[in-house]
């Protein structure tokens, strides 16, 4: 398999993507080629305190000479994710007006971004648009399996949604850990744990704990099935 191309590993008789192995994840992956893309030279983001996204993006912007802003609600303690996005060259806004939700976040990264004349890029949730979705349908496809059915966390449902384009005649299954998001044609699971808690049924290699982790308890028992772990 290409080198630059996610690794596949059978666990308890399903076919893993084993993006945890690389630093930052699938999103990171994908996520070179869109910002390499576009002519901002920041990339501006509004992130959960335990999403794998600032982390993605800041190495990704690092990894393609860009900038990588992140607006995160203040924490008494930093979250191990949000101090290596800032080791990996991020720069961190924390928001500490209460209520300190995600939507309250992306308010401010956005007057942020209205005030940099144009210089700035502010990527929505999940990075989901057209050109990040597309490079993860190109990515499923270059892989050398044809699943009959797949499974993945659902966050923003970008990643669901370009699998399913990826791979139209498999059975889509997203499993909804937090917010919920409309994906048609695939089955929903509503994970038992709180959005914040971390899984309670670990996968046997490293998944995003209150994320991917959370899908294990699903997908551990259909034999054949594909499970995309973004990141670990």
């Amino acid at each position: 398999m290409s080198p630059d191309l996610p690794q596949l590993r059978e666990h308890a008789g399903v076919v893993v993507v084993r993006d945890d192995l690389l630093e930052g994840g699938t999103k990171r992956r994908v996520l070179r080629a869109v910002l390499a893309s576009r002519p901002a030279q920041e990339f501006v983001y509004a992130a959960t305190a335990q999403g794998y996204g600032q982390l993605a993006l800041a190495l990704a912007a690092r990894d393609v000479g860009r900038r990588a802003t992140i607006f995160i609600a203040g924490r008494a303690r930093c979250h191990p994710l949000t101090q290596a996005a800032q080791a990996a060259g991020a720069t961190i806004h924390e928001v500490w007006q209460r209520p300190g939700f995600l939507p309250n976040v992306a308010r401010q990264a956005a007057l942020y971004t209205a005030q940099q004349d144009g210089r700035a890029e502010l990527l929505p949730l999940g990075f989901n648009m057209p050109e990040f979705r597309a490079g993860l349908t190109a990515l499923a496809q270059r892989l050398p399996v044809r699943p009959t059915e797949m499974w993945s966390v659902l966050g923003s449902g970008a990643l669901l949604q370009s699998l399913q384009a990826a791979w139209p005649g498999a059975q889509a299954h997203g499993v909804q850990v937090g917010r919920i998001v409309e994906c048609a044609g695939a089955d929903i699971h509503i994970a038992p744990e709180a959005f914040a808690s971390k899984a309670q049924m670990s996968p046997p290699f490293p998944s995003a704990p209150q994320q991917d982790a959370k899908v294990w308890r699903f997908v551990q028992a259909r034999k054949g099935a594909l499970f995309w772990n973004v990141a670990g």
